[in-house]
């Protein structure tokens, strides 16, 4: 992580599915500004919490833990890097991009998304939001590939005002 967007977007990351907030822990090391975990789950919220009060790790930054529903989560307009471990199903994830393109016509930016186990993904961002697949790789399990993406506000914007 430390070699790719990180470098050089050092606004806010925004953890999806954020489970226990052990990526959001470690993201905070990175030298965000803030992390933003976000987690459906009242039992994984909880954990999370949790983990956060008794962890070794010294974040460097602000970590904001929010229970809610990702697809009706609006996007911060300083959201730089979004990180989804597992993503959701098909209408899930085409909200959640639908939320990254209102914030991009509000402010436009590059956006990173990174993504674990990313096959629908990929294609969606592709589609939705005009990105590009900066790199694939296979994990262990060949069918289940890691992905990082960059949205372009050029690509996209350019690309929804030629829809409209």
């Amino acid at each position: 992580m430390r070699r790719g967007p990180v470098r050089q977007l050092h606004r806010a990351c925004r953890r999806h599915g954020c489970g226990r907030g052990r990526v959001a822990l470690v993201a905070s090391t990175y030298g965000f500004r803030r992390v933003i975990g976000i987690e459906i789950s009242e039992v994984l919220h909880r954990d999370a919490h949790e983990n956060l009060r008794v962890t070794n790790i010294h974040p460097r930054c602000n970590i904001e833990l929010m229970r809610t529903d990702a697809a009706r989560f609006d996007i911060p307009d300083d959201a730089t890097v979004m990180y989804l471990y597992k993503p959701f199903g098909a209408t899930t994830t085409e909200k959640v991009f639908q939320r990254i393109g209102e914030s991009m016509h509000r402010r436009p930016r590059e956006i990173w998304i990174l993504a674990y186990n990313a096959s629908l993904l990929i294609e969606r961002a592709c589609t939705v939001l005009r990105a590009e697949l900066v790199r694939r790789r296979n994990t262990i399990y060949p069918t289940i590939p890691w992905a990082g993406l960059r949205v372009s506000p050029y690509q996209y914007l350019l690309g929804t005002s030629a829809e409209q």
